[in-house]
């Protein structure tokens, strides 16, 4: 089995969440210590920044009062191609006009509805499969978080096809 070599990095990462993530190559992997000044959908528009037009998928246990102006940014953000959010099932009854808008901008099955609280998301496009995961929410939390960005079609491809 040939195996590429992955360019892997770690950094205190104390800038925003565009100059953290530097620039994104094939094989890219980052992990990142931040203070809590960028959030998880801020680390999202960073990569779109970069590879323009994605599909995007994101994973999150719920969206608080807090952080819809935060997540209402990424539905008004045009270079989402298409997008999936996977939420806990308990967010049905939060946030319903929010979710409902979700699914107009993206469609009715936008939405996937588990038991979760994982902070993950995938951005892909035909150049780049971007994974992103982390202890940081969706919104400006201003504690010590940590986040990894690994580029590479291997770590999203299903179990099934491994």
């Amino acid at each position: 089995m040939n195996v590429k070599r992955r360019t892997a990095k770690a950094s205190e990462c104390f800038k925003n969440a565009t100059e953290s993530l530097g620039t994104l190559e094939k094989g890219f992997s980052l992990f990142g210590l931040t203070r809590g000044q960028f959030s998880m959908i801020d680390l999202v528009l960073a990569c779109l920044d970069q590879v323009g037009p994605a599909r995007v998928s994101l994973w999150t246990w719920c969206i608080a009062e807090y952080e819809v102006e935060c997540f209402e940014r990424l539905l008004m953000d045009d270079r989402i191609t298409s997008a999936l959010l996977v939420i806990d099932s308990q967010a049905r009854t939060h946030n319903r006009e929010l979710l409902k808008k979700w699914q107009s901008v993206h469609g009715p099955d936008s939405i996937k509805w588990v038991v979760n609280h994982a902070k993950v998301c995938t951005v892909q496009t035909a150049a780049f499969k971007l994974l992103l995961r982390g202890s940081m929410n969706l919104n400006y939390n201003p504690r010590f978080e940590q986040f990894d960005v690994d580029e590479g079609a291997s770590r999203l491809r299903s179990d099934s096809q491994n």
